[in-house]
């Protein structure tokens, strides 16, 4: 029963949080008769799923089943109700939702009139907190991708299992074979209102290069399921001044319109940049100044018009259906990113001739058993097959049927001769 998170609830208690719409004196309760409320008569499922930050996958839609954890009721959010939802989502090793709630709870507690508890996470101007993958289309020079609630959740799913933090190199180097120091790790993903977060940890010359706008944008290097051209998986991020995405934001100036835009939304007192263009539109009509801190943080003139600093806001705005069976498809995923790193492995192992044709089948099942095991021979292993200019040279054996870099290899892992006759020769 695979329990995700709900982004239509985590977004509906999002703007309802903005709009001091909380609870926080009463005791927490969900009553029958409160999800009867919530549900109307009749029945709004699509207005009764916002109430919760869990969804259960593999229950209908249009039940009350299906919908897991509820966060509110009567026009608000209650702080006891996170409370609660951050306990039993620990208890049930619910992560995604246990942290979302934790967000939640942070905004809650925050002081209204100060920008800093709202605004993007920051160490010394440099982000520790980025927006990695936007909802919306994502347009690239190497072909676009899609980015929605299934792919968000196929893509932290995948981090999950696979438990290890995702590198953050200079100039995709992890994927040259050369020497690639990291600029930071990124030590956990999450799912926000605009699309998944990544939690950074910077080294500090990395923090230096971008404090000093040395390096100015990240890329990341995305796999995408070619029937759905959705993303799945985050391979490696990468710091660089040549960024495959197009229309991208510097890393420091993404993370000061995103406070611009959130102080916007705080001045106006709404929840969405819709809600902030309608707010403008009245103050014109009333013949009223557009205030002048909103001007300031658009980097706009004092006499700036309606057209000026609606295509400003619109600026901001990004572009958003569940998942079913969502751990058989993180099993497929995972065996197919397997597979597609096998054969590339093996294939350079070809190319630089650490293992001869002949070795093809054996060297692709060692490397499905165990491909960091294989990675290590193939980096210890000697060149044992001239490279270069493309022509298959005759292969002396001895009468064991091996011919000498077999026996060379086999000697280097250990690995007696009866061994070598019994599972890599194959007949045919």
């Amino acid at each position: 029963m695979p329990i995700v998170l709900n982004q239509a609830g985590y977004r509906h208690a999002l703007s309802l949080i903005r709009q001091g719409k909380v609870n926080k004196k009463d005791a927490w309760s969900f009553s029958a008769d409160d999800g009867n409320a919530l549900l109307g008569d009749p029945p709004k499922y699509d207005v009764y799923k916002k109430w919760f930050l869990g969804h259960d996958t593999d229950a209908n839609p249009e039940t009350k089943e299906a919908w897991k954890y509820p966060f509110g009721k009567n026009g608000n959010v209650y702080r006891s109700g996170l409370i609660a939802i951050r306990q039993r989502a620990a208890q049930q090793g619910e992560r995604d939702i246990f942290e979302a709630a934790g967000r939640l709870l942070e905004l809650v507690d925050a002081k209204k009139q100060t920008a800093k508890a709202l605004a993007f996470k920051a160490e010394n101007d440099v982000p520790t907190d980025i927006l990695l993958l936007p909802f919306g289309e994502v347009e690239t020079t190497k072909g676009k991708y899609v980015v929605d609630e299934k792919a968000a959740a196929l893509v932290l799913s995948i981090f999950r299992e696979i438990g290890n933090d995702i590198v953050i190199d200079y100039e995709h180097q992890t994927l040259k074979d050369v020497q690639a120091p990291a600029a930071g790790w990124i030590k956990d993903l999450y799912v926000g209102e605009d699309g998944v977060h990544a939690k950074v940890e910077w080294t500090e010359r990395a923090k230096q290069y971008i404090a000093n706008k040395e390096y100015r944008y990240f890329s990341p290097v995305v796999y995408v399921d070619e029937e759905s051209g959705r993303a799945i998986y985050i391979q490696t991020v990468a710091l660089t001044n040549l960024p495959a995405t197009m229309n991208a934001k510097p890393l420091i100036n993404k993370q000061k319109e995103e406070e611009a835009m959130k102080k916007i939304l705080e001045i106006l007192g709404v929840s969405s940049e819709d809600e902030a263009l309608k707010a403008i539109k009245a103050y014109k009509q009333k013949k009223d100044a557009i205030p002048k801190e909103i001007l300031e943080l658009l980097e706009l003139k004092e006499d700036a018009g309606i057209s000026e600093v609606k295509a400003s806001i619109l600026a901001f705005k990004q572009g958003m259906k569940t998942s079913n069976d969502l751990a058989k498809e993180v099993k497929e995923l995972k065996e197919k990113l397997l597979a597609k790193e096998t054969e590339e492995i093996v294939e350079m192992a070809l190319k630089k001739g650490k293992i001869t044709p002949a070795q093809k089948e054996w060297a692709l099942d060692y490397a499905r058993k165990d491909i960091e095991g294989f990675k290590v021979y193939v980096q210890k292993a000697p060149q044992i097959v001239p490279v270069g200019d493309g022509i298959a040279k005759p292969v002396k054996q001895n009468a064991d049927g091996l011919d000498d870099a077999t026996i060379m290899i086999a000697k280097q892992m250990e690995i007696s001769v009866d061994d070598i006759k019994k599972y890599a020769l194959k007949e045919g």
